[in-house]
């Protein structure tokens, strides 16, 4: 099975973040925080479905915007920065890992 990575990366501070994959929820995640030496808050992995999937993250705390929506691949590597209230998905390479 297909492993999808997301990656919570900037702007994370005491955060929960929910993320699902074509609607349903795989991952709820409490206290979020990106931690200034690695500029990293958190890495998630879940198994996915083959084919396209829809991935989204939502982060509850944050009143501004209710879910970002990404359309990828089922082993892609999602990267998300959290921004002036506002969550900015995209796609990595899937080596972000291994610095």
């Amino acid at each position: 099975m297909p492993q999808l990575t997301v990656m919570l990366i900037d702007g994370f501070l005491h955060d929960e973040v929910v993320v699902t994959v074509d609607g349903v929820e795989v991952a709820r995640r409490e206290a979020v925080s990106t931690q200034l030496l690695t500029g990293i808050a958190e890495s998630i992995r879940v198994d996915s479905p083959e084919g396209t999937i829809s991935v989204g993250i939502s982060v509850p705390s944050n009143q501004s915007q209710p879910e970002a929506v990404i359309e990828v691949p089922s082993d892609a590597t999602i990267l998300a920065d959290l921004r002036d209230g506002e969550l900015d998905l995209r796609e990595g390479t899937g080596r972000e890992g291994a610095m």
